[in-house]
């Protein structure tokens, strides 16, 4: 029966990263003898391995290097993952037939050696050795396996119900710590807006931090639960198995979520090769990289960063991590915003609205696509930003027009508040962030932003607020979103719960349906809150002002404006004052329209080109 050895001893990183090596060599052999001989770490990580016949423990080294000849002589093979001279050289004096191993400086009279490739992930570094030495290979997976014990043993800890994360905060090395403020900022929101229960792993010495970080969490709605220093490695792979997620900086934590399978984010800034990221599709590594990279870990030249904070750490801002978050839905945190947008043979335009949708500041978003059967490429590009981010909802529908997507969207939208974008339109940055906070601190029912008309040659700002006003005055709130002019419902933010409580819908079959959607909703919700300085981008096509030459698209226009008059005149709203004052000039044979804004507390003056 051949007898084999295998020499791996470190993190506990390195160790799982080994346990694919263990497999592919007994799956190869599936007779023969393999012991390992490791230490303590790696030890507790394999004891449960099926393919290890036995571990002997590394206690010592030149005091007992008797001992382990005697032991090497026990066997034909040795395989070294590590650069070691001392079991190198022992292998030697204990006369093993094939001593395999990486050509590493340290390591002396090997039989085969195989180039440690720098540029391969460790894993793949250690299935080449195998290769190499006849072993053929088939799967690269790492795995863990837990004992019945230490499952029993964490069963206390896992008593909620509620989703649950642990987090690695703090490393050995100091220059791969992330700021407290930072870990605050993501353990309130992942409390406070996920309800989710955190856990903190680490060792003995991580404790007193742990403690400072809690006390600094005050009025936090689930405390976090904290098991520095309490478990051992074992018991931990049992905790990681029981997690929905498991965040940390550069840990073996990380590795072991990989592992088992548990969706993971790794906050590493630069100081960790690709050599050593987790082997897993599960595990997000968010990472930042600067001038002094690589860092001084990976040079060997300093063993602390020159900076008191790490400037690779200090730029990986908690927005980072929450973006992860909402983009993959790994908790199912309630979207703030729910975006419903409507798509109908807009493949020219259709890339740019979605991409200032979800490159927003605010993460947070449903956003629901509605294809009102379109038969252009629209449909497929729905498709592949669906694919990208878990927050787009697709929707397909036979055509029934813009009036059916919206009320189709108003029905499956769940965020908190509603906004509509034409699927022609974009948004700036930053537009859902303030768009949110100003409606939230002020408890508004809508919030508005200004308008700025898109041309082929030229923009336009059509609508601008200089400061934040409030208002529950219905006559005050036509004059500020510069209704019956303006009654666009796309530059508006809407809380769900009002909107659906006016009842209020748009009117099935109609062109310019929100002429009299918005004169509605503003009697019938209360309090509107103006943004100043966000800009809703309204692209103007070159048939937009033209298409009243359309019988229907005239008809209904002049349906829809005398029923929004009508119902202003039924609350008693004079609109004599709201609006434009209009005057018209005949120059060869087209009529300008000079107008004046009246009623808002910025005066506009532009001319439109209307062909008469």
């Amino acid at each position: 029966m051949k007898k084999i050895l295998v020499i791996r001893y470190g993190t506990i990183g390195d160790t799982i990263f080994a346990s694919a090596f263990y497999r592919e060599l007994r799956n190869a052999l599936p007779n023969a003898q393999i012991d390992i001989l490791v230490d303590k770490i790696a030890k507790e990580v394999m004891v449960n391995c099926p393919y290890i016949n036995n571990i002997f423990d590394i206690n010592g080294k030149y005091n007992k290097i008797l001992h382990y000849i005697k032991l090497f002589k026990q066997y034909d093979t040795v395989y070294f993952l590590k650069n070691d001279s001392f079991f190198t050289i022992v292998a030697f004096l204990a006369g093993v037939k094939d001593r395999i191993g990486f050509k590493l400086h340290r390591n002396k009279f090997l039989t085969l050696k195989y180039p440690y490739k720098e540029n391969l992930h460790e894993i793949d570094c250690y299935l080449d050795l195998l290769r190499v030495s006849g072993i053929k290979v088939n799967n690269d997976k790492t795995e863990l396996w837990i004992d019945e014990g230490s499952n029993n043993n964490v069963k206390e800890l896992l008593n909620s119900s509620k989703k649950k994360i642990l987090i690695q905060a703090y490393s050995r090395f100091l220059q791969k710590n992330w700021i407290d403020k930072y870990w605050v900022e993501l353990i309130r929101y992942l409390s406070d807006k996920c309800d989710v229960q955190v856990y903190y792993s680490g060792g003995t010495k991580d404790t007193a931090f742990y403690k400072n970080l809690t006390d600094k969490l005050k009025n936090i709605k689930n405390i976090p639960i904290d098991t520095s220093g309490q478990l051992s490695v074992s018991e931990t792979m049992a905790l990681v198995k029981n997690m929905d997620m498991v965040i940390g900086i550069d840990s073996g934590v990380i590795h072991i979520a990989a592992a088992l399978d548990i969706p993971s984010i790794l906050i590493h800034g630069a100081t960790s090769l690709k050599r050593w990221k987790p082997r897993s599709e599960n595990c997000t590594v968010v990472s930042k990289y600067f001038h002094c990279y690589p860092c001084c870990l990976q040079s060997r030249k300093k063993k602390y960063c020159k900076n008191k904070v790490s400037k690779c750490m200090l730029k990986l801002t908690p927005d980072h991590i929450i973006s992860i978050l909402s983009n993959r839905s790994f908790f199912n945190c309630p979207p703030k915003i729910s975006v419903i947008i409507p798509v109908y043979n807009v493949e020219k335009f259709l890339s740019k609205c979605l991409d200032s949708v979800i490159n927003q500041t605010m993460k947070e978003l449903e956003i629901i696509c509605i294809n009102d059967g379109s038969t252009d490429y629209s449909a497929k590009m729905l498709e592949e930003y669906a694919k990208r981010d878990s927050r787009i909802k697709v929707v397909n529908q036979k055509n029934q027009g813009l009036s059916v997507v919206r009320n189709n969207g108003m029905k499956i939208a769940t965020g908190k508040y509603i906004s509509f974008i034409d699927s022609d339109d974009w948004i700036s940055p930053d537009y859902y962030k303030r768009m949110y906070r100003a409606a939230e601190e002020e408890n508004a029912d809508i919030a508005v932003s200004g308008i700025m008309s898109v041309h082929r040659h030229y923009r336009l700002t059509t609508l601008r607020y200089n400061y934040k006003e409030v208002s529950s005055d219905y006559r005050r709130k036509l004059e500020l979103c510069d209704v019956p002019d303006h009654c666009y419902v796309w530059n508006k933010l809407y809380k769900r719960d009002s909107l659906l409580k006016a009842g209020v819908t748009f009117k099935p079959g109609v062109i310019y349906e929100d002429v009299l959607f918005t004169p509605k909703i503003l009697y019938y919700m209360d309090k509107l809150v103006t943004v100043p300085d966000v800009k809703y981008y309204y692209y103007r096509h070159s048939n937009t002002l033209v298409k009243l030459q359309n019988k229907k698209a005239r008809r209904d226009f002049i349906s829809v404006r005398e029923d929004s008059r009508k119902f202003l005149k039924e609350h008693n709203i004079d609109i004599s004052n709201i609006g434009t004052e209009i005057k018209k000039y005949r120059v060869l044979g087209i009529t300008l329209f000079k107008t004046r804004k009246k009623g808002l507390h910025t005066e506009h003056r532009l001319l439109n080109f209307i062909k008469w």
